[in-house]
């Protein structure tokens, strides 16, 4: 596999695809009741995108889209406030324990060297890269290296902070008088208003951290996808898979479970990446899915299940 980073259409989203956008305005006409997306993010994306192309779909009931990041559902509840039928959930659409297990042993991502025309998100353990993601704790802040390496000022040792001693600077009888009396120059001056301002930005960086740490649960709510597709069976439904991407494949196979003998449209995203390569694959070999669009370039395939 290949980061997806070097992909050269990686910065374009499928929000900004026309076709797919004459596609989901014409799904909006065909009585969709309940729209059940996985990977919210910050709302911004595909939620938004899809929300529009339904405006004027009077039979949907309600959009549910899935966001296990605590603070990436906190952003999507704020953004998507203008959208009176979406329901931002916070939780994972999978059992976590299970989804852990699939990233673990995933043939796909344990010899992703066997797949050179897709793409990953890291080369460098992606098991780990997974896992986390899973957990919602993509972007977290690594812990101080005990070591150093931050300061070049400064060693740490065992958590001891050793201060490197610095060469001296030869002695100013005018300097030391200054000093004396609490003389201040303009430099000195400038340095401490530096310094109030860099103190300041320390101050609302961790007032921001410590709000954000306040989003956080401290259990995850599992298995939202399977309780929702459970609970609207018999409903007209639309399925978007767009979450984690080491479960991808997972979420595929989980809503075929429940759903491969009934009725019901599904949109894939990031069908070139490890995400839903297989899940494409599968649904072309499916006599029972009829696709209405997909685009190699943007990675977005729409199906109907018959």
């Amino acid at each position: 596999m290949l980061p997806y980073a070097e992909y050269p259409f990686h910065s374009i989203s499928m929000t900004q695809d026309e076709i797919l956008k004459n596609i989901l305005e014409n799904l909006a006409k065909e009585n969709i009741e309940i729209i059940i997306e996985t990977g919210t993010f910050n709302g911004l994306g595909s939620t938004t995108f899809v929300s529009n192309a339904f405006e004027k779909c009077n039979t949907l009931k309600t959009f549910y889209t899935l966001e296990v990041n605590p603070n990436s559902h906190a952003d999507a509840v704020e953004n998507l406030k203008k959208f009176p039928k979406v329901v931002c959930l916070n939780g994972a659409s999978l059992n976590l324990r299970e989804a852990l297990n699939f990233v673990e042993n995933d043939e796909a991502i344990n010899h992703h060297e066997r797949y050179p025309d897709i793409f990953i998100d890291t080369l460098i353990n992606p098991v780990a890269f997974y896992a986390n993601e899973l957990k919602g704790l993509l972007g977290e802040e690594s812990p101080p290296n005990p070591k150093g390496g931050g300061n070049p000022k400064e060693e740490y040792m065992t958590n001891k902070k050793i201060s490197v001693s610095q060469p001296q600077r030869p002695f100013s009888l005018r300097r030391f008088l200054r000093k004396l009396f609490g003389i201040k120059t303009k430099e000195d001056l400038k340095k401490e208003q530096a310094e109030k301002e860099r103190l300041e930005k320390i101050e609302k960086e961790q007032l921001e951290k410590e709000k954000k740490q306040r989003l956080k649960p401290t259990l995850i709510i599992e298995n939202l996808l399977e309780e929702l597709i459970n609970k609207y069976e018999n409903a007209n439904l639309f399925v978007i898979l767009d979450s984690a991407g080491g479960v991808g494949y997972m979420e595929f196979q989980k809503v075929m479970s429940l759903l491969g003998k009934k009725s019901f449209y599904l949109m894939l995203d990031d069908t070139h990446h490890l995400k839903h390569f297989r899940s494409l694959r599968d649904i072309q070999q499916n006599p029972n899915f009829n696709i209405l669009g997909v685009s190699k370039q943007n990675g977005w395939c729409v199906a109907k299940h018959l």
